[in-house]
């Protein structure tokens, strides 16, 4: 069977099409995965800095590790204000944008919002993402699941 060359033209745009949707799709995921990847973790904060300093011995790496590891409260404090904090602001310019907004638009804010926590939600109570998994090695979970939501769902070695 002969194709025309109106058809030819058409299959090679629409092959275009498809891989550069496939390409843009492999894109933002590797880049999403990066920048989540990039977000402050006292846990990952000490063993990155570990690796960095590369100690010369036990005796340093043990001192080193001792004062990483008394930051991490601070850490977490610092961290637990942040998010309370952009959600205070959230609320309050959602509050300024809700008496300028119709019952349809403030739908589509309402939706793009629960959609947000539940994506979160899922994500924060399992496991990291593929990037991060390497951390159950060193036998400590992630700070998301140390109070041991959901870890019936990860597998024995690491829980």
């Amino acid at each position: 069977m002969r194709l025309g060359s109106k058809t030819k033209g058409a299959i090679i745009l629409l092959c275009t099409l498809l891989i550069g949707i496939a390409l843009g799709s492999l894109g933002m995921g590797a880049l999403t995965r990066q920048r989540l990847q990039m977000i402050p973790n006292p846990h990952f904060f000490t063993r990155h800095t570990l690796r960095l300093i590369q100690p010369h011995d036990e005796a340093q790496r043990a001192r080193v590790r001792s004062i990483l590891e008394s930051a991490k409260p601070r850490f977490k404090e610092l961290d637990t204000d942040h998010r309370a904090a952009l959600q205070s602001l959230v609320d309050s310019v959602y509050g300024e944008l809700k008496p300028h907004v119709d019952a349809e638009q403030w739908a589509r804010i309402e939706d793009r919002d629960r959609r947000f926590r539940e994506m979160m939600g899922r994500w924060g109570a399992r496991r990291p993402p593929r990037g991060m998994r390497h951390l159950h090695k060193e036998g400590r979970p992630p700070d998301s699941m140390r109070d041991g939501r959901k870890r019936d769902r990860l597998p024995p070695g690491d829980q």
